[in-house]
């Protein structure tokens, strides 16, 4: 599969976070159905330069060169159709949109409900320099300068300072 790296940083990006951590026995596979999906996907019977990842052990990233074939409404659906599927066989939800994620002290990955963000920035548990993971940036630019950031500068701070 290719990497990252060798995709513009206009491609557009989709990141799918689960509602819990993928067991570590079961990374691997999660990483080669992954494969297997992007190297069939395709829009308009034309196959799609795709590439993507699981990292930290929540976020599906998907990374699609659209340069030479754009994503159509039937391939984000099978796209959508992919990720139920993986989220049976890693026991997640990588569909769930209700939770912010977030760097501990130990570079771990914690997160929480919308609904706790403000309790837990007013507790002190959260500061406004947290680093967040801002699971809305769209392409792969953004992925690689914005995707962790302060809690202060992201789209979180709206649930945390209200």
């Amino acid at each position: 599969m290719n990497r990252f790296s060798d995709f513009p940083d206009g491609s557009r990006v989709w990141i799918y976070a689960a509602d819990q951590e993928v067991p570590g026995h079961l990374e691997a596979a999660v990483r080669e159905q992954l494969k297997d999906f992007l190297s069939q996907w395709h829009s308009h019977q034309m196959p799609l330069r795709a590439t993507g990842d699981l990292l930290y052990r929540y976020f599906v990233i998907i990374v699609v060169d659209e340069t030479s074939n754009a994503v159509g409404g039937c391939s984000l659906d099978d796209s959508y159709r992919f990720l139920r599927t993986l989220s049976q066989f890693a026991g997640v939800d990588f569909l769930s949109r209700q939770y912010a994620y977030f760097l501990n002290d130990q570079s771990r990955v914690e997160q929480t409900s919308l609904e706790s963000l403000r309790t837990q920035f007013l507790k002190g548990e959260l500061a406004e320099d947290a680093q967040v993971f801002d699971t809305l940036v769209n392409t792969l630019g953004n992925l690689k300068r914005e995707w962790i950031k302060p809690l202060s500068a992201s789209w979180l701070w709206r649930y945390a300072s209200t």
